[in-house]
């Protein structure tokens, strides 16, 4: 999914999962080496059944270490 988003507004996923988060309120702490990749996620905005589509993919898993 976010394959074919990143193709539809020619970013990356990572670009695609990174502006989901800052859509939903979310701060992300990208890991990214190319900080101009980070910031770049704020000159689009998927919406409706895509935005559907990208929180539909959760699994209810931590990807972080928990303390």
């Amino acid at each position: 999914m976010p394959q074919n988003l990143a193709r539809k507004y020619g970013k990356n996923p990572a670009q695609i999962l990174l502006r989901w988060n800052v859509q939903q309120g979310i701060i992300p702490i990208s890991k990214s080496k190319n900080p101009a990749e980070n910031i770049a996620v704020f000159d689009f905005a998927p919406e409706g059944e895509n935005m559907a589509a990208l929180g539909g993919m959760n699994q209810n898993r931590r990807t972080g270490h928990d303390r």
